[in-house]
């Protein structure tokens, strides 16, 4: 069974006094999602299990314990001790990909995962025509940097606490033994410089490249809702919303004085609940015709929670 510690570490100039729970859920979950998508485009036909260690003491580190077992290993070979070896490499979780790893291409072309060429002999290259140092990379590592699964893991793993919490939070992740030892290299730093190229590498895998999506804004006002599902701790994605018989998914809660509200538990969301908000609607239309419709609260005017009626007793009816 192969086995890998990986740590991630946040850290800032400032010091970190605290973590929402739901900020760092999501950067789990987006770690283990970005393992399993990458071995399963890798050929990997075995079983991959992500688990967390607890927090160390005074620190923001966690430890993600990766292994992997194939169902059937054959003899004499070494498959299943390099399966997953290369796709945490390829994620940039290992020094091991040296210039093919995701992080590496996506900042090598500014997020335009696009910007590549076949050529014809199962290797791509990514850069631009006359790019003086362009990185090739085999025909795993293409499909890993192109799905969109991958994106919008990787892109949570890497700037996630810094969208969310602070811009000037730095995130490393790294093999346990190199991180203390402190050995340079042996896996991935990411900081508030790689925010546009991780957004930019999302919305080419996930919608296509710009120039090939015609994107249409509508803003609605006064829009009423009720809420279905979602991490109502104040937790900007993920949740679903129930509007005039149609259910929205994916909805991002951008005002952030309500995000505040629910965070410190001033408010609960039932299923029952009502809001009225202000909507924010993108229809992305790409080049093949294929549409694509988010939407997004900026405005929260009126909260109200649901209030079952009040059932009168016998004595209420009698008059006594």
């Amino acid at each position: 069974m192969e086995r890998y510690e990986i740590v991630y570490h946040m850290d800032a100039d400032f010091g970190i006094d605290g973590i929402a729970v739901h900020e760092v859920a999501d950067v789990m979950y987006a770690f283990s999602e970005a393992v399993n998508e990458a071995m399963r485009l890798t050929g990997a036909d075995g079983t991959v299990h992500v688990n967390v260690k607890p927090f160390r003491n005074g620190s923001f580190i966690t430890e993600f314990v990766v292994t992997y077992q194939q169902q059937i290993v054959p003899f004499f070979t070494s498959q299943e001790m390099t399966a997953l070896c290369n796709a945490l490499g390829l994620l940039g979780f290992l020094g091991t990909a040296a210039g093919a790893s995701v992080p590496a291409v996506v900042r090598h072309v500014r997020g335009r995962i696009d910007k590549h060429r076949d050529n014809g002999d199962g290797t791509y290259t990514y850069g631009d025509d006359g790019d003086t140092e362009p990185i090739t990379v085999g025909e795993e590592a293409h499909k890993v940097i192109q799905s969109p699964k991958v994106a919008k893991a990787m892109k949570t793993v890497a700037v996630g606490p810094m969208v969310s919490i602070n811009e000037n939070i730095r995130v490393t992740i790294q093999e346990k033994g190199s991180f203390e030892r402190r050995e340079p290299g042996g896996g991935s730093e990411f900081d508030l410089n790689d925010i546009s190229d991780m957004e930019e590498y999302e919305a080419v895998a996930v919608d296509g490249p710009p120039d090939e999506r015609e994107d249409t804004v509508d803003e609605v006002q006064g829009v009423p809702v009720s809420p279905v599902s979602g991490p109502y701790d104040g937790g900007k994605n993920g949740y679903s919303f129930k509007c005039c018989g149609d259910k929205w998914h994916g909805v991002q809660l951008l005002d952030a004085s309500f995000r505040a509200k629910l965070a410190r538990g001033e408010v609960r969301l039932a299923k029952q609940d009502s809001l009225i908000v202000d909507v924010r609607v993108t229809t992305s239309v790409a080049s093949n015709g294929k549409e694509t419709v988010s939407r997004a609260i900026t405005h929260v005017s009126e909260y109200r929670p649901y209030k079952p009626a009040e059932q009168l007793s016998l004595d209420d009816l009698s008059g006594d």
